[in-house]
């Protein structure tokens, strides 16, 4: 069983936006789980490009939608195939690992299991974007809220008013 998994950002679609943390975690480790949506996989091609070596790299489909049925059958079987391993194992998310990821998920199953995890943040991309654009996006005493799906005039009103 592996001892230590390793949670890696990918960041927001470049190899220039993976951290030097992220990329000698990528590199130290046996193996590297990447999420495939519809047989496709940005996260592949950026490992690939990022110099990983394909026998390193092992796929999961990922389904995406609202009903999460398929996604948490689909982390199970990751949790499953780490589970068994006795090799260092890296599990990479697109953008941040603390962000919306579905890494979430895995690792906490992984933690009931008593596998401990380590966190490589990346670059989330709306911090990217706003670098890109040389923009601030919060200045002085300003909030900046990050919301899930549909913002509701109650979440508005709540930050309107100072409540977040």
């Amino acid at each position: 069983m592996a001892s230590v998994v390793e949670f890696v950002a990918l960041g927001p679609g470049g190899t220039h936006l993976v951290t030097a943390r992220a990329l000698a975690a990528l590199h130290v480790v046996q193996y590297v789980y990447y999420p495939e949506m519809g047989g496709k996989s940005q996260a592949r091609e950026l490992l690939v490009q990022l110099g990983v070596p394909g026998e390193k790299l092992r796929g999961y489909t990922l389904p995406m939608s609202h009903n999460r049925e398929a996604a948490l059958k689909a982390y199970a079987q990751v949790v499953q195939e780490v589970t068994e391993q006795e090799h260092s194992i890296a599990i990479v998310a697109e953008g941040d690992v603390s962000i919306y990821s579905s890494t979430h998920y895995i690792a906490t199953q992984l933690e009931e299991r008593g596998i401990s995890i380590r966190h490589h943040a990346g670059i989330p991309s709306f911090i990217a974007a706003a670098s890109a654009l040389n923009i601030s996006l919060v200045e002085g005493n300003e909030m900046l809220v990050v919301s899930p799906g549909k913002v509701s005039r109650e979440l508005l009103q709540s930050v309107a008013d100072g409540g977040g």
